[in-house]
């Protein structure tokens, strides 16, 4: 249930990564301090308001069973869309990062924020639905500090957002991927999820990374995320081995 806080501020929602006024913080629409961010959005597709108002209108329609599943899977998506607006908001606001990448970052946490409100609208309407067990805590990997610099940081989200592409489009060829609502929310946020990473390796000047120990720690680290959520992948119609095997098989 929704506190009177929640109603005056709805940023202010609890966050998974347990971090609620730094997220709070840059939730909040903010004017760019390097120019008006870009529209990033293709032609032809829903806007955030029209999906929210999609997902608001066939929420009450969702059967226990469905409700049960989303939420026992939003939790594993809804850390690291958090995780990239807070990294990608400091960025935009850091006068030491360079001025290209504070404008990507600009972008990029625009569309960040709106995966976070998509997924707090699936999560509202499924409210009345209680879980039997706690949900893993998926924040531990979404805490960690991966490189001080804007290069290295871009290099790690190629990483992760690439495979986070692998988890949505597994997940849409589930049983997630047959509930309309939830549907248009997963292929929104793989479609930009896929963008974020052109942008990023736009900026690195390269389509292509050389795999380091970085990058496999950081795809390791991704799978044993990931694996935290194998009763629910299973539940989801979801085969947590061959999905952890795509996963580490993934070259950038």
């Amino acid at each position: 249930m929704r506190s009177d806080a929640d109603e005056r501020d709805p940023n202010a929602r609890k966050s998974c990564l347990g971090v609620d006024r730094l997220l709070s913080r840059y939730m909040q629409e903010r004017s760019p301090a390097t120019r008006p961010s870009r529209q990033m959005t293709s032609l032809g597709r829903d806007t955030v308001d029209q999906l929210i108002e999609k997902i608001r209108t066939n929420g009450p329609y969702l059967s226990h069973q469905e409700k049960t599943l989303i939420l026992q899977m939003l939790p594993m998506v809804s850390c690291g869309e958090e995780s990239a607006v807070i990294l990608f908001g400091m960025h935009a606001q850091n006068t030491t990062v360079d001025l290209p990448a504070r404008r990507i970052a600009e972008d990029i946490c625009v569309e960040e924020r709106q995966h976070v409100l998509l997924l707090r609208a699936l999560e509202e309407v499924c409210s009345d639905c209680r879980l039997a067990n706690r949900t893993p805590d998926a924040a531990e990997f979404f805490r960690q500090n991966r490189g001080s610099d804007a290069a290295t940081r871009f290099r790690v989200i190629v990483v992760i957002d690439s495979l986070t592409c692998i988890v949505l489009s597994a997940l849409l060829q589930g049983k997630l991927g047959e509930i309309d609502v939830v549907s248009s929310v997963l292929r929104r946020i793989r479609a930009d999820e896929a963008n974020h990473v052109r942008l990023c390796r736009s900026y690195l000047g390269r389509e292509r990374a050389e795999p380091t120990p970085l990058f496999e720690q950081v795809k390791s680290d991704f799978s044993r995320h990931v694996g935290l959520f194998s009763e629910a992948l299973i539940s989801a119609r979801v085969n947590p081995e061959a999905l952890a095997a795509r996963i580490q098989s993934w070259r950038t």
